[in-house]
């Protein structure tokens, strides 16, 4: 596979990847073989209904498919730590998945003890509505990819504790600026980020404030002006070497 991408990626005059860990891997494995243009270019954040959070409600949500990756089971575990400290707080997870998974989760939740205090919602088309009813969003995953829901969240004011996974959380979140990032994999880690945001207030507010700013540099109009002097770009040396060849058949 790695020989197949080395001979076609080559080809291309532009290769474009979502995270800045994914760039410098293509660059690493590809080499001399790198396309004209290797760059990053993330995904821009849409509107999404709802206000802005006022931070105040007992409630953290987590949003994702019921799969393995994006580490639910971890996170039951972590909300039990969390729920001992502050059983007036809880959790609402927003995602679908198969419903053995789904089975599985609840009975977690119920072996936990852990029921009427964390909430498996289902799915959601007004995502933006639920996060600005929320006061912290966490990631518990094994792995992600960029990381859409963690930008869904800053745009609503919402700061974000996340396990410092494969490769997109670092990506958006500042530790100790817009959101924490939790080294250790370990669900008490975890807790003890949530439980951090729930106890000081005046951190809850400064982070959600700078998380605001920073899902700012994610708007359409920024990323779409990235795309489009790529493009732009592209067209100009694709317009030289047309001329160029022209010239040099004429």
């Amino acid at each position: 596979m790695l020989r197949l991408i080395k001979r076609r990626y080559g080809r291309f005059d532009a290769f474009v990847t979502l995270t800045e860990a994914d760039r410098k891997q293509y660059a690493g494995a590809l080499k001399n073989n790198a396309p004209g243009r290797l760059l990053r270019i993330p995904n821009a954040v849409p509107p999404l209904a709802g206000e802005i959070s006022t931070l105040r409600e007992k409630t953290v949500i987590a949003i994702g498919r019921v799969v393995y990756a994006k580490g639910f089971d971890r996170l039951v575990k972590a909300w039990k730590d969390v729920a001992e400290a502050h059983p007036d707080w809880v959790l609402r997870i927003y995602g679908g998945g198969t419903p053995d998974r789904e089975q599985r989760l609840r009975e977690r939740i119920e072996e936990a003890g852990l029921s009427g205090k964390v909430f498996l919602m289902g799915s959601s088309k007004e995502i933006g509505e639920e996060l600005a009813r929320s006061s912290i969003y966490v990631v518990s995953s094994r792995y992600e990819g960029f990381g859409m829901t963690i930008l869904e969240a800053m745009s609503k004011g919402v700061p974000v504790v996340s396990f410092d996974c494969p490769h997109g959380p670092r990506e958006i979140i500042t530790h100790e600026h817009d959101g924490l990032l939790i080294r250790s994999g370990k669900p008490s880690a975890l807790a003890e980020g949530v439980r951090r945001l729930i106890e000081d207030e005046d951190l809850r507010l400064r982070l959600g404030g700078n998380a605001l700013r920073t899902a700012s540099r994610y708007d359409l109009d920024v990323v779409g002006a990235e795309w489009d002097a790529l493009l732009n770009d592209l067209g100009r040396r694709s317009h030289l070497r047309s001329c160029s060849l022209g010239t040099a058949v004429w």
